[in-house]
């Protein structure tokens, strides 16, 4: 974006022209095939759907045309062409462990395998991952629901093992080319066939007609594609129920605008793990204070999510000590009903928690807890912490251990008893 603008004193007339004309002429042919005609017979409107699904080819094909008959002269073409493509297929070969580098001072310098991985360094772990994101993000824009990230993995795997005995660069997926390819009608991966048959076919035999392909047509087919990616619609109903997630996506779409796709997608993800962590690390605790059918107190501490990480026990620790603050001392219960993952450093936590609340002479319970739950805290802490298996059974644990007598002072309705009832009457009718 920054170069655009500095540049903006070189803009070429003859290109600038061309890419704006292309651009408009697709946009109209895209809303053609949209056109409802009455009274038309199906020759037409046939003829309409095949100008409208094969726009880009024909914008490509007509511009072509054009720089063929005016760039006859090179030092006289108003335009900027693709130029000259070498003709034929690549040969099968092993691939090479050792290349030569053109320095920019005109030098040749010979690297073998130890220095390509020496000057790549971490960007060979980096650039597979942002590969895979990227061909995943295509993948779930273009191919709806069911997309396995595994199979993308292994796809994508074993078409650059496959092309590298063929010199080919190192791949991935494209999401201009498969915006383009979506905007021109492609609904399935057999696409792809007709794809590789055209492009051998074209390296065999109209290598020498790519020269005239004008860049500044096939910028124009990029951009009309691409543009209709981009779902503002979606902005407002994720300000109104998901406010979390237009950060993320703020991000990815800024900085791949401003810097680039790769360093986009991973900014963005990066931001979406980090309100993961945030949320394992930070869970939404419910705490009430309840009683039993005979009126013993207790809070009930329940956590939302169904793990508990060690990363979260300080902040479940922080919660009980402010719930015991707020509502005072009472035997606390800790619902695990909905906690399903456990791991050894959160029962490491929880143990320093229970002898923390025994200091203070105050119970902790552990409501319906799993057998997996109740293994980790034992091999964890060395300790047993009461389960519970209803609330109600708070009032039998607690009779069974006399430092939480206290706890059992009820108020407990009195009941008359109906025999003295019944005395006092007949000592009344005696006086």
């Amino acid at each position: 974006m920054k170069s655009v603008f500095l540049n903006l004193d070189k803009i070429r007339i003859g290109d600038f022209s061309l890419g704006v004309t292309a651009i408009i002429i697709l946009l109209l042919l895209r809303k053609l095939k949209d056109l409802k005609l009455q009274n038309s017979n199906k020759f037409l409107k046939s003829f309409l759907w095949i100008v409208a699904t094969g726009r880009n080819a024909l914008v490509v094909l007509i511009s072509s045309t054009i720089a063929y008959y005016t760039c006859q002269n090179k030092d006289a073409c108003p335009l900027i062409l693709t130029g000259k493509v070498k003709s034929g297929l690549p040969e099968f070969q092993l691939p090479q462990f050792k290349t030569t580098i053109l320095n920019a001072n005109g030098t040749e310098t010979a690297q073998n395998y130890s220095a390509m991985l020496e000057e790549l360094g971490p960007s060979m772990i980096i650039l597979p991952i942002i590969a895979v994101l990227g061909n995943v993000a295509i993948s779930k824009a273009f191919g709806g629901a069911g997309i396995s990230p595994t199979r993308e993995l292994v796809a994508l795997s074993l078409s650059n093992i496959c092309g590298s005995f063929f010199s080919s660069i190192p791949v991935t997926g494209s999401f201009s080319r498969s915006a383009v390819n979506h905007a021109s009608g492609v609904r399935t991966p057999i696409g792809g066939f007709y794809t590789s048959a055209l492009v051998l076919l074209a390296l065999g035999l109209l290598t020498p007609y790519f020269q005239y392909i004008p860049k500044a047509s096939l910028s124009a087919v990029i951009i009309s594609a691409v543009i209709f990616m981009i779902e503002f619609e979606v902005i407002k109903p994720l300000w109104r129920c998901s406010r979390r997630e237009l950060l993320p996506g703020a991000i990815t779409f800024v900085v791949s605008l401003a810097v680039g796709v790769e360093i986009g997608l991973l900014l963005g993800v990066g931001a979406d793990v980090a309100f993961l962590v945030y949320r394992v690390a930070r869970p939404v605790l419910t705490v009430n204070k309840l009683s039993t059918t005979h009126g013993i107190s207790y809070i009930l501490i329940r956590p939302k999510h169904s793990s508990l990480y060690f990363p979260a026990i300080e902040w479940v620790r922080t919660g009980i000590s402010k719930a015991l603050e707020t509502h005072g001392s009472a035997p606390v219960i800790l619902d695990c009903s909905n906690v399903h993952d456990f791991d050894f450093t959160a029962g490491r936590g929880i143990g320093a928690l229970n002898k923390e609340l025994i200091r203070m002479n105050i119970p902790l319970f552990l409501l319906k807890a799993s057998k997996e739950i109740i293994v980790i805290l034992k091999e964890s802490t060395n300790a047993d912490i009461p389960t519970l298996e209803q609330p109600d059974d708070l009032e039998t644990v607690l009779e069974q251990s006399p430092d939480y007598e206290p706890y059992l002072q009820v108020m407990v309705p009195l009941v008359a008893n109906p025999n003295h009832g019944n005395a006092d009457n007949e000592h009344d009718k005696k006086n």
